[in-house]
């Protein structure tokens, strides 16, 4: 409140002499404990930039060679950025991933209302479609293993929903120990990029919460290029090299 109108307020018994005290104090100017200070990627040390970005140095530089990034990119506000130097009640948005046994999400199908059902989130994402013209490129039959939430369809089985049968019960179980592989391509991602997880700091109004989860996808990507995962130790399938999945996905 500006001072006259507080002296008008005053002047007039609106407010009490504590009142009139206590809103004619100035508030105290915030003084930021750490100084902003510019990034340099050449000048950072190892241990510090694999703790920073979870990967090393050299891969980094690997993969700005690789995709030709420039020296300095802006973003909006006038930001600078050099390359070379530097079933919960909550709202939320929901992720559907195709994981391979080598460890990489070949497809994320996003965003999608957290309340929105498994199987209609696979119908929109066109994901049935795609898996139809990759089986007559390479003209076999394979299929998805889904959570019983899903359909059954001629690409996606789902296992047994009362299972009776020995052999409808050892299948559930069999299945099952493929399923926790896209559990653990979740937890990585979450795992090395921590702030796409933050539910109490993240506004989807405010801010692009997708877009936060698909890059930070993309990175655990190059990430099991680079150094594997827990997966391709379960199904002994190696990932491809960063330069090939980076070559298949600018292709894309």
């Amino acid at each position: 409140m500006k001072y006259k109108s507080l002296l008008l307020a005053y002047a007039n018994g609106l407010l009490t002499d504590e009142e009139f005290v206590l809103l004619r104090r100035r508030p105290p100017r915030v003084k930021h404990k750490y100084r902003a200070r510019a990034f340099s990627l050449p000048a950072t040390s190892a241990e510090h930039c694999k703790d920073l970005f979870r990967v090393e140095k050299a891969d980094i530089m690997r993969i700005i060679r690789f995709l030709d990034m420039p020296e300095k990119f802006k973003l909006k506000g006038r930001l600078s950025v050099s390359v070379s130097s530097g079933k919960e009640r909550c709202h939320g948005l929901k992720y559907q991933a195709i994981t391979a046994p080598d460890g990489l999400i070949l497809h994320l199908a996003s965003p999608f209302e957290g309340a929105r059902h498994d199987a209609s989130t696979y119908l929109e994402s066109q994901a049935e479609s795609m898996l139809r013209e990759k089986m007559e490129e390479v003209g076999g039959q394979f299929r998805l293993y889904g959570d019983p939430a899903y359909t059954l369809s001629d690409y996606l089985i789902t296992p047994f929903r009362k299972a009776t049968q020995r052999n409808e019960i050892e299948f559930n179980q069999i299945t099952a120990r493929v399923r926790i592989a896209v559990g653990w391509s979740f937890g990585k991602v979450l795992q090395l990029y921590a702030y796409s997880d933050f539910s109490k700091n993240l506004k989807i109004d405010r801010q692009p919460v997708a877009k936060y989860y698909i890059v930070s996808t993309f990175l655990a990507n190059l990430h099991t290029c680079i150094y594997q995962s827990q997966i391709r130790t379960k199904f002994g399938v190696v990932a491809p090299s960063l330069e090939e999945y980076l070559q298949c996905f600018l292709l894309l």
